[in-house]
Parts: structure tokens; sequence; C-alpha cells
């Protein structure tokens, strides 16, 4: 076909004696472009390489706008995508690692323990007896701790599964606590103290007649001391304590106590004076240590205090010297508030007391106080003490 005089595609269409390749591409552009205007004038191979550009220009336009969004919405997503892991990434290398095992340095050496291993199944009745002779004895209880006891007996209380309690008896008890969760607790009971956990490693030793001992691997656990006041302690990982049993606790405190009578000292910053007191056993005469109470009370000013001591020593004391004693300390201490209480309080004494120590003091107070004249009160003797 001549491309310098290009023959109208309807009439090149329609030629009989039209090369088949040029009828077949005057087909093909003749089916390309929706113009129905430039398929009914009879264009040139010119109009038709115009519409030909202009559409390519057309569809270059859209295929470079849709690269641009599509570069535009890869580089965002990787953006975000950065934002989110860059953080990650440094985390890694700067938060510092948490250590399988907190290893804290006790004030003590502390027995390094192996954790009880037990491949036994859960004991699940709700109270069970470990008893260790020769052997170990392991078991796992409802709470998933895991129990290792050697040479010693052991109760386990468990009907409620989250909160288990453990009354070592004797013997050496290791145990591992899973996290209990919120409310869970395990405790472990001696004669000597209780130690409450809620998830740790421990050992409990009490093979010692006089003392219990705790010492903890993993962990927090809390250790409350049994007789007398004493304050709860709690222990962190490498931390041991050794708690006295309540009888040796008893005598300490009361060797203090015995101390402080015979020097008639009222310095007390360990309070061994009230724990002996609040923890004696009730045939014990304390009638020594309230009169020292007593009489300290009332040299600070605390008149009710002091009256109250007296009173109990008046009541209970088996000694009857200490028994007078105070209850002329009672009248002394009336005597300064009135004459008719001092009067009263010393009519009562020479009731009990007719050939008391305190009897010359006591019928002087009484001819002053019918004169209507208030005495000086009266210093304790030595005996008083």
């Amino acid at each position: 076909m001549n491309k310098t005089d290009p023959i109208p595609l309807r009439s090149m269409l329609h030629q009989a004696g039209t090369d088949p390749g040029d009828r077949l591409l005057g087909q093909a552009l003749w089916g390309l472009y929706p113009d129905t205007a430039l398929k009914e004038r009879d264009a040139g191979w010119g109009a038709l390489e115009a519409e030909a550009l202009r559409l390519a220009h057309k569809r270059s336009r859209r295929y470079h706008l849709w690269e641009l969004v599509k570069s535009f919405g890869q580089t965002h997503f990787l953006a975000y995508t950065a934002l989110a892991v860059v953080p990650l990434v440094v985390g890694w290398f700067l938060w510092p690692p948490r250590p399988a095992l907190m290893v804290a340095h006790g004030p003590a050496h502390p027995v390094i323990i192996s954790a009880p291993v037990t491949t036994a199944q859960t004991q699940r009745e709700a109270r069970l007896t470990l008893q260790a002779g020769a052997d170990q004895k392991q078991a796992r209880i409802l709470c998933g701790a895991q129990l290792k006891l050697d040479r010693g007996h052991a109760d386990i209380e468990q009907s409620n599964a989250h909160r288990p309690r453990i009354t070592l008896h004797d013997g050496l008890l290791a145990v591992q606590v899973p996290t209990l969760g919120s409310g869970g607790k395990l405790v472990v009971v001696t004669a000597d103290a209780e130690v409450i956990v809620h998830g740790t490693r421990f050992q409990v030793d009490k093979r010692q007649a006089d003392s219990t001992q705790v010492v903890v691997q993993e962990g927090l656990v809390e250790v409350r001391p049994l007789g007398g006041r004493q304050t709860p302690v709690f222990l962190r990982a490498g931390e041991q304590l050794t708690v006295p049993s309540a009888r040796a606790y008893r005598l300490h405190i009361e060797k203090q106590v015995e101390e402080r009578i015979e020097s008639r000292s009222c310095e007390d910053k360990s309070g061994a004076l009230d724990v002996y007191l609040d923890t004696a056993p009730r045939d014990v005469d304390t009638s020594a240590a309230l009169y020292l109470k007593g009489s300290c009370a009332a040299d600070r000013g605390e008149r009710e205090t002091a009256l109250s001591c007296f009173e109990r020593v008046t009541a209970s004391s088996p000694n009857v010297t200490r028994a007078d004693n105070a209850l002329a300390r009672i009248a002394q201490l009336h005597a300064t508030g009135s004459l008719a209480d001092g009067a009263a309080a010393w009519r009562r004494y020479l009731l009990r007391f007719p050939q008391g120590l305190h009897r010359e003091s006591a019928q002087l107070f009484l001819k002053e106080a019918a004169r209507g004249r208030k005495m000086e009160p009266i210093p304790p003797g030595p005996e008083s003490r």
C-alpha cells in the first residue's frame, strides 16, 4: 500500500484488489476507535496516526499516575512498618535481660536448694500426710506446688486448692510453688513460725527442736514468727532467717525482764516488758513485772496505767509484800487527786493490811484529812519497789 498517498479506510476495506495484510490492518484500526466521526469520514493515515498518538499519551499519563500511587502506598507501608519494627529492635538490644533466677546476697550463707522434681501424679485428697524416713518423699499437690520432704513428717490440708496449708512437724521440706494468682497462697506452719508464699522456691528446716530455719532461693517469702509479738520478716532470694522456738523466745524475753526488775530500770526500747506480760501463761506469776510497769508509768505521769497495773498486782500477786506495796501506791496516787479519794484509798489499805508496811503513812494521812489538811504525797520507800 502506498504510504505517501493513503487510501481512505472505507475505500481500502472494500476494494477488491486490497492486499490481505492491509485489509486486516484497516479492520483492526477501524475497530480500535469508538469515535464514530472518525469512522464516518474518510480518515487517512495522518488522522489515524494523530488519534493513535493522542490515545497513547492518555494511556501513558494513566500508567505513570498509577505507578506513582502504587509507589506512594508502598513507601508509606514501609514507613509504617519501620515505625513499628524499629522500637522492637531497639528494645531487644537495650532492654536488660531478665534473669531466670534472682539471687540476692543475704546476711547469712544460704543453702542452695535443688528444685524438687517429681513425676508423681497430683495428690487430690483434701488431707494427706508425708512421712519420710531414710528416703525422701515427693509429692505434687492440687495448686501445682511440688514438695520434697527429707527425714520428717508433714500434714497437708488442701480442701481449698488455691490456699493449701502444710504443717511441718519435723524434717526438711523443700517447696516449689507456681504463681497462684489472685487470692491464692501457700502456708507452711511449724511450731515456731508461719511461712507464707504466693509463688516461689524455698526451704523450711525444722530439724532443730528450738528453732525453724527458712531459706529462700527464688521469689519473696513472708515469715511470721509465732509466740510473742515478733514482727513479720520478708525474705528475698538468697536470704535466710532462723526463728527461735516459742519457748526459746520466751526464755530470752524473761531474761530481759528479770534484768530490768533487778535494776529497777524503766528503759525498755525493745518492748520486752509488754511482750512478756501479753504472752505469759496464766499460771505464771507476773506481778513483779506488773509492779515495775506501774511504777514506771507513775514516774512518767501516766496515772491510769499505773493504777491499772497496781490493781492487778493487788488482786493476783501471791507475794504479800508486793501486794501491800501495790495497794499503798494506789492510795498515794488517789491522794494526789482529792482528800476524799485519798482518805478512801488509805482506809481500803488499812482494812486489808491493818499491820501493813505503810500503816503509819495511812494513819497520818487520815488524821490530817480529818482536819481538812492535804498532805504532800509520801514517796515510796525502798520496799515499794
